[in-house]
C-alpha cells in the first residue's frame, strides 16, 4: 500500500466514523421520543485498484441501519387516546378520512393519538396523531371480528362524535330467581322486572300458590306476552323436583334451580336478567385487543371496530420519515394487514411505547466512535508527517 493509499484510508475512516457519531447523536437526542426507532452504525471494507502486487488503496465505508422491530419500552401516560404497541406490527396511518385508507398509508410505532377532526366542519373526530394522520382499522360485527381485513376495507376509527349513538339495549332473554317459599304457607307473590324489544323495562308479578303436600303453582301475565302457569314440587328436604326453567309465555325463560320451600316465611334472595335498556353513549375505548367499543350508560358496551396491524418481511429495511413515519418498499416487502392478537400484538390503552435506545450502550458506542475518530485523524496526521519527511529527502 502506498504513503497515500494509507492517507486515503484515514480520511475514509474521518468521513465514516463522523457519520456514525452522527447516528449515535441522532439516537441519544430521541431517547424519550415515542416511537423512535434506534439506527446502527454498520461499517464495510472498500477496496481500490490494484497497480502492483499488494498494493492497494481503499478505506471503510458507513452505512446506517435502522433497528425498527426491537420493543422499546412501555410508559403510562393515562391519557385516553394513547395506544402502545407491545409485540409485533406496526399501527397503520392514512392521509385521508375515507374507506379504504384513501390517499398514502404509513406505517408507525408511535401511539402518542389525538382525536383530529376532518376540514369542512366535521362533526365526527377520529384517532389520530399530531402530523393529522388517522389511525385506521376495520369495522367489526357485533362479535367483535373484522367484516375484512383488507386494505380496501380499511376505515379512520372514530374516536368521538357531536351527535353520538344511542343504544337500544337488549332484550331480555334469561332471568334467574333466588328465593326461599315457606313449608307452612299457603301464598306468595314477588314482582320481576325484563326489558322489551324496544329496551323498556317492565314489571310483573310472580304469584305462587300451595295446591298440596310439597307442591305449588306459580302464575302470572308478562306484559306484551300473556299469561302463564307452572307446576312446582320438591321434596322432603325442600328441594326442587320439577323442571327447573319455566317459558313464560314466550318472553324469556326464568330460571328457578335455586327455588326451595322451607321455613314459615317467603324470602325473595336475589333476581338477575340478561336484558339491557336504553343507554346514552359515554365514551369509545379500545382494549388489549384493538377492539374499539362504544361505551352506554345502560351498561352496554359494543363493538365498533379493530385496529389494524401491519407486519413486513423486513420491517428494518422501511423507509424512514419525518414524525417517526415508515413505508414500504421493495426490500421491506408490502405490507401484510391483521387484526391485533393477544398472542402477537397486545395493545395498551393509555400508555405509549418509547424509543428503543439503550442509553448504557448508545454512551458505549459513543466512546469507542469517538477513539475511532481519534485513530483515524492520527493516521493522517502520521502521513502527513511523512510525507512532509519525503519532501525534505528530495531537496
Amino acid at each position: 500500500m502506498s504513503l497515500y493509499g494509507a492517507f486515503n484510508n484515514g480520511v475514509s475512516g474521518l468521513l465514516a466514523y463522523s457519520d456514525a457519531m452522527s447516528t449515535v447523536s441522532q439516537n441519544l437526542a430521541n431517547m424519550r421520543t415515542v416511537g423512535y426507532r434506534r439506527t446502527e452504525a454498520n461499517f464495510a471494507t472498500v477496496l481500490g485498484g490494484t497497480k502492483f502486487e499488494n498494493e492497494s488503496t481503499g478505506g471503510v465505508r458507513f452505512s446506517p441501519q435502522p433497528v425498527i422491530t426491537q420493543q422499546g419500552a412501555i410508559e403510562v401516560t393515562g391519557r385516553p387516546f394513547d395506544l402502545a404497541i407491545s409485540g409485533e406490527g406496526m399501527f397503520v396511518f392514512g392521509t385521508e378520512p375515507t374507506v379504504g385508507g384513501g390517499g398514502k398509508l404509513l406505517y408507525s410505532r408511535a401511539g402518542q393519538l389525538e382525536g383530529i377532526a376532518p376540514e369542512g366542519g366535521s362533526t365526527t373526530a377520529y384517532y389520530g396523531n399530531a402530523s393529522g394522520l388517522y389511525l385506521m382499522g376495520w369495522p367489526t360485527d357485533a362479535s367483535g371480528v373484522p367484516v375484512s381485513t383488507d386494505a380496501g376495507a380499511l376505515v379512520p376509527l372514530v374516536a368521538s362524535e357531536a351527535t353520538p349513538p344511542t343504544d337500544v339495549g337488549r332484550p331480555t332473554t334469561l332471568g334467574t330467581l333466588t328465593a326461599v317459599l315457606p313449608a307452612t304457607g299457603t301464598t306468595a307473590t314477588t314482582m320481576v322486572n325484563f326489558f322489551n324489544t324496544n329496551g323498556d323495562e317492565q314489571s310483573f308479578a310472580l304469584n305462587f300458590t300451595k295446591t298440596g303436600a310439597n307442591a305449588w303453582t306459580m302464575t302470572g301475565t308478562v306484559p306484551g306476552g300473556g299469561a302463564f302457569s307452572h307446576n312446582l314440587t320438591f321434596d322432603g328436604d325442600g328441594a326442587l323436583t320439577s323442571a327447573s326453567t319455566v317459558d313464560l309465555a314466550g318472553s324469556f325463560t326464568l330460571d328457578i334451580a335455586s327455588l326451595v320451600q322451607r321455613g314459615t316465611a317467603f324470602e325473595k334472595i336475589d333476581y338477575q336478567n340478561d336484558g339491557l335498556g336504553q343507554g346514552q353513549f359515554v365514551r369509545y375505548e379500545v382494549d388489549k385487543t384493538g377492539l374499539v367499543s362504544g361505551v352506554f350508560t345502560s351498561g352496554a358496551v359494543r363493538s365498533l371496530f379493530r385496529v389494524a396491524i401491519a407486519d413486513f418481511a423486513n420491517a428494518n429495511a422501511l423507509d424512514e420519515h419525518a414524525d417517526n413515519l415508515y413505508t414500504s418498499n421493495a426490500k421491506s416487502g408490502e405490507a401484510m394487514l391483521r387484526a391485533a392478537t393477544v398472542d402477537r400484538t397486545s395493545l395498551i390503552p393509555g400508555a405509549v411505547e418509547t424509543s428503543n435506545v439503550d442509553l448504557a450502550d448508545t454512551f458505549t458506542k459513543m466512546v469507542v466512535t469517538q477513539r475511532a475518530y481519534d485513530s483515524s485523524a492520527q493516521v493522517v496526521r502520521t502521513v502527513d508527517e511523512m510525507t512532509q519527511t519525503l519532501r525534505d529527502l528530495k531537496r
